[in-house]
């Protein structure tokens, strides 16, 4: 490795460009100036330390009214045992904004350092031009480029890359709709592969909604275009293969709680998409490609370094053409991690299919960590010293037709039409279609009701079977007291493929709001659903209930409590059980307090019981201090934060964190890199920020 940036030359730099800029602070000029460092410590065998610093300064100018310019620069370094790491990067920002046009100049040189791996030189820049006219019937028009280029400093490269964007937007509001059209093209060179990359992304969207007869009848459409064209050319070197372009995904991570407001759409629709991923099983994976292609390399960046761990991790591989059905795939890849780039690179068994799943099988792992970004790619193989090329190209089509009309003040029904047409880049055909009708009754104001049905068929490969989905539903609404509301609905589903019948089902649902007195409020949450798969007659049930009283005891305190029970009948029969009570206090404006414990359990086994406490103390305007402990079967964690704004330029903050566990190889799921039958774990982590802000 090539000697890279020193410390020194660094520090020199960024010296250099600070006492410049402190010079213009002279003539009243903003800055801003951010800074922040932690150390933390494990108290354990190993008795790991790191320190942690990043400093920030801004500097924005208004040149003229209509000219500013924004610089910046970035400073961070890293300790960790024997390895160092070192980061600096100047930004300049230059705006030009008038009433015919915005204009936005912006470039980014960054330098990185990494005592164990090569070094990096980042470098981009990017242009954008935007109208800013306001005229009746004239479109709003915007144009962008801009370049990067990456390069380490082995010999030869590794890493050197180029990649070039441009793009081009047109925003046009007409009598009659709307039109948006948007092109994008990147170029990306990878020199020290030897391959060449080019990618085109239209985009076409045609809208327009209108009603008629004193509104009485609104009649909507919506029609999409998009496509996207790759072409790739590589020379081949000695060991006959070259990475190809990455392939256009949509990913899922997983996360400790699964909320339906943070699901891809695709996710919502899957009849059994992925296992639970409950706390300890964080780092399931799942991916949808958006055609099938072909993918033998997953890419996994982490926000941290792990390669000094790389072989206590290990995922298994699934693939589903529809996302329903998973079979695994074998062998299981052997996690490879790239220092260089910060990511895991798993090589899996060659993929066609839509859907593809890594699911944890082991992390031995005891610290945390985060997938930030995943890629998917393709291996083309050939003969050393040849010249591959391919290309594909992706279209899609959408138009959507709804109708709705207001019979009468209390009658009100409505229709809906979507057709999509494509063909994906492995030349098979997309051709869906879904239609829904509806039929609402609103009598009075404190009674409502809903009839609706739809239906969906798409069949996106000629020789798979046509997939039929239909749905029927029921609903209503009414305040039957004044102080109670109820909710019921019920809908049938069912699934069919070429015709025949695969699965029905039924949904009941009631949920139930009642104020009980002027201070405690309830509510019953009550579902209840029903399956049958007709190939094998398997009938399933699911059912749970929700029951939460909210009370405000004083103005300050309040309290919650929570009962959760259901059961699942199939298969295989389960329970569980749970409640949560949560209690808060805001005795003033200087002092509030918040407990809450919760216990669940379930049939085969039983979650330890949580409980949390926070405080928050404001004992004057300019400082606030907060306080939590948390208790969860043998782990203790506390956290304390502090701030004191100083003036109107300086603020301080202060952190700590201090975790004590106790763990033995009973545990599942992530376990500890040690494997002694019982020990004791303590972290401790503290820190503090400046911020300057003139």
């Amino acid at each position: 490795m090539k000697a890279g940036i020193t410390q020194q030359s660094i520090v020199a730099v960024f010296l250099t460009l600070l006492m410049a800029l402190i010079a213009d602070c002279a003539h009243a000029k903003p800055i801003t100036f951010n800074g922040t460092a932690s150390y933390s410590k494990e108290e354990d065998e190993s008795g790991t330390s790191s320190f942690n610093q990043n400093t920030t300064l801004n500097f924005d100018q208004t040149l003229t009214p209509v000219l500013g310019l924004d610089e910046s620069v970035r400073y961070s370094t890293s300790y960790e045992e024997d390895r160092d790491t070192e980061s600096i990067a100047p930004t300049v920002n230059l705006q030009l904004n008038n009433d015919i046009f915005y204009l936005d100049l912006s470039g980014t040189s960054q330098q990185m350092r990494n005592s164990e791996s090569s070094n990096l030189d980042n470098k981009n820049w990017q242009s954008r031009w935007r109208s800013n006219w306001q005229k009746d019937y004239v479109p709003v028009i915007q144009f962008g480029y801009g370049q990067s280029q990456t390069i380490d400093d082995e010999d030869p490269a590794r890493i050197d890359s180029k990649n070039n964007n441009s793009d081009m937007m047109v925003d046009w509001d007409l009598l009659v709709g709307k039109i948006y059209y948007t092109i994008n093209k990147n170029i990306s060179d990878d020199y020290a592969a030897n391959s060449t990359n080019t990618a085109t992304n239209q985009y076409l969207r045609l809208t327009s909604d209108k009603s008629l007869w004193q509104d009485r009848v609104n009649i909507s459409f919506q029609g999409q275009y998009s496509s996207n064209k790759q072409n790739f050319s590589a020379d081949l070197g000695s060991s006959g293969t070259v990475l190809g372009p990455r392939v256009t995904i949509t990913d899922m991570r997983g996360v400790v709680d699964f909320d339906d407001a943070k699901m891809p759409e695709w996710e919502k629709d899957m009849a059994s998409p992925l296992p639970q991923v409950t706390s300890l099983r964080r780092y399931n994976l799942a991916v949808k490609l958006d055609a099938p292609q072909q993918v033998n390399v997953l890419y996994l960046y982490t926000d941290k370094d792990l390669s000094a761990d790389a072989a206590l991790f290990r995922w298994d591989v699934y693939q589903s053409s529809d996302g329903k059905k998973w079979t695994a795939q074998t062998p299981s890849p052997l996690p490879i991690y790239n220092r260089t780039m910060q990511r895991f690179e798993l090589e899996i068994p060659e993929q066609h299919a839509r859907y593809i799943m890594l699911e944890e099988r082991q992390i031995q792992l005891l610290e945390d960590f985060n997938i930030t970004n995943v890629q998917a790619v393709p291996i083309i193989t050939g003969t050393a010293g040849q010249k591959v090329e391919s290309e594909s190209e992706t279209t899609h089509y959408t138009a959507d037709t709804g109708i709705s009309w207001k019979i009468t003040e209390a009658w009100m029904t409505g229709y809906s039409l979507t057709l999509e047409d494509g063909e994906t880049a492995l030349g098979d055909d997309i051709d869906r279609t879904a239609n829904s009708a509806y039929l609402s009754w609103v009598p009075v104001d404190f009674f409502s009701s809903r009839m609706s049905a739809s239906e969906s068929r798409s069949q996106e490969v000629a020789d798979d079977p046509e997939e039929k989905g239909r749905s029927y539903a029921v609903s209503c609404a009414s305040q039957l007291l004044p102080t109670l509301d109820m909710d019921l609905g019920v809908t049938r589903s069912e699934n069919y493929e070429d015709d025949a019948l695969i699965d029905s089902g039924y949904n009941y649902n009631a949920y139930f709001t009642a104020l009980l007195f002027p201070d405690l409020t309830s509510t019953l949450d009550l579902v209840y659903f029903t399956s049958r798969e007709e190939e094998t007659d398997l009938f399933s049930q699911d059912y749970s209930q929700t029951l939460r009283f909210i009370a405000r005891l004083t103005p300050g305190l309040t309290t919650e409590l929570a009962g959760i029970y259901s059961t699942s009948r199939g298969e295989t029969d389960s329970w569980s059980k749970g409640a949560n009570l949560t209690v808060s206090w805001r005795a003033s404006d200087i002092l509030a307090m918040s407990v809450s414990g919760t216990q669940t359990w379930e049939s085969d086994d039983s979650t330890p019981f949580l409980y949390n406490m926070t405080i928050s103390l404001a004992p004057t305007y300019k400082t606030q201090l907060s306080l939590g402990y948390s208790h969860q079967e043998e782990t203790d964690s506390y956290n304390a934060n502090y701030t004191w704004i100083l003036n109107d330029i300086f603020s301080l903050q202060f952190y700590a964190n201090y975790v004590d566990r106790k763990e033995s190889d009973s545990e599942t799921g992530r376990v500890s890199r040690f494997f002694n039958d019982d020990r004791n774990d303590s972290r401790l982590a503290f820190g503090g920020q400046l911020n300057v802000r003139y």
